[in-house]
């Protein structure tokens, strides 16, 4: 019985964190994690709570994700990294190609 002693003081632990964190003036625990809001003023115009991590995406990327010149004003984003292993070596100069794609 006390073997699994542990996974009971996680999962009470993982309750009380659902319970204290459930709110914008506190933040929301969701998936392992506490995400924190501020409240943020969109285009002069209105107000939103926004995840702490998000953030506004940089023109050159938008230009390249939406290529339309009727792409939104302004495209809220959370950094993710992406990774991809390639089959041969990358040659000298070939970076900055690579880079842009």
């Amino acid at each position: 019985m006390d073997a699994y002693l542990d996974e009971e003081i996680l999962k009470k632990k993982e309750g009380l964190k659902k319970r204290k964190y459930n709110n914008l003036e506190n933040g929301y625990y969701v998936a392992g994690r506490i995400i924190h809001f501020t409240e943020e003023i969109i285009l002069e115009s209105f107000f939103m709570h926004l995840p702490d991590n998000m953030g506004i995406m940089p023109d050159e990327v938008a230009k390249i994700r939406y290529p339309s010149e009727f792409r939104p004003q302004i495209i809220l984003t959370i950094v993710n990294m992406g990774f991809n292993v390639f089959e041969r070596q990358i040659q000298e100069g070939e970076m900055k190609a690579m880079v842009r794609r």
